[in-house]
Order: structure tokens, then sequence, then C-alpha cells
């Protein structure tokens, strides 16, 4: 019988639950908590966009050349692999107010025997691990970046983008598995 009354008994709503949002109650600019992210898209170059991120964020563009490996040239008697190696350049945006942001090219989907498409050019804007406040500015730079054609990677992929929590304040050591398994339950099982 006292079951039957506790499962009769209405639970009251609280003001909480409908006055706050997720913002008010999750994202404190106390909270210490960064992420890196990482943004795909076409349209634009390279140079382009980091020019466009440092007239809204602040900061200026830096050229480095990367050296990235490409096709296997080839594999050495003792199972030595040899590849051919390109420059590539990569634009950092430095001093802005998030942080250091890099542009550069994405060749995670290219063929190794084709030849890249300039026009089907995939870049990558990736930033250092930043806090809540500075994804807000994050995002005005992204609507330039869209405002001046950038477009996502594929029809079927409205936001090309990867946040990459940071875990125990930045330090390995301090990570652990568990804190991954509890991050990627309250992901995948939102209250």
């Amino acid at each position: 019988l006292v079951a039957i009354t506790l499962a009769l008994t209405p639970i009251p709503a609280r003001a909480v639950d409908i006055l706050d949002t997720a913002d008010n109650i999750f994202f404190s600019d106390s909270d210490r908590t960064r992420v890196g992210i990482e943004v795909e898209f076409k349209g634009l170059s390279a140079e382009e966009s980091a020019d466009i991120v440092a007239k809204k964020l602040g900061g200026r563009v830096v050229v480095r050349e990367v050296v990235t490996k490409t096709t296997l040239r080839e594999a050495r008697a003792d199972g030595t692999k040899i590849y051919h190696e390109i420059k590539i350049p990569e634009y950092v945006v430095t001093g802005t107010n998030i942080g250091d942001v890099v542009f550069k090219l994405d060749f995670n989907q290219v063929s190794d025997t084709g030849r890249i498409d300039p026009a089907q050019t995939v870049i990558e804007l990736v930033t250092e691990p930043i806090r809540y406040p500075e994804v807000l500015k994050l995002q005005t730079a992204l609507d330039d970046l869209h405002a001046a054609g950038a477009r996502g990677t594929s029809p079927k992929t409205a936001v090309s983008t990867q946040v990459n929590m940071e875990i125990g304040g930045g330090n390995i050591s301090e990570e652990t598995s568990m804190e991954v398994v509890n991050l990627m339950r309250g992901y995948m099982r939102p209250q």
C-alpha cells in the first residue's frame, strides 16, 4: 500500500527547472573546463580564412611550412617504408582573443593515388583548448567565415565540427578511464 501511495504522489515542478537554462546551470564564468575545437569546411582557402579570423578576433597571421608524408615511395628489404613528402603551408592566427587558431589543409579523405583538386580541398580550423566564453567568440568568427563562403564538407553533415573535451585539466597523469566513460555516458544519455 505504501508503494502505491508513493507511485501516485505527484512530484511538484521546481522553478529552477522551468526558469534556468543549461547555460545558467552548467556553464558559469568560473568553469575552468576547456575544449579544443576543429571545424572542417570548403569554399575558402586557408589563407583567406585566417585573414577573416584575424580581422574578427584580432591577432596576426603567421605562415609555417609543415612536411607531410603522402604516398609510399618504396619499401626496402628490411621492411623500412619510404614515403613521398610535400611541404604544406599552415596559417596560424596568433594573439587572438581566444588564443592561437590554425588553418590547414585536411587530407583525411583524399585519395593517395589521385591529384588534389583545389576546389574540393577541405580546410580545417583548429583551436587550442579554450573555455566556454571563448567558444562564443569563436562562433562569431565562424559566422564571418560562413558569410564569406565557407560551407560544410558534406551535404549529409550539416556541421563538420569536433569538440575535444579536456580531461584532468590538461594533465595526462590526472586523467582516468572512468572520467572518459562518465563523459561518454553524459553525452550518450543526457538527462
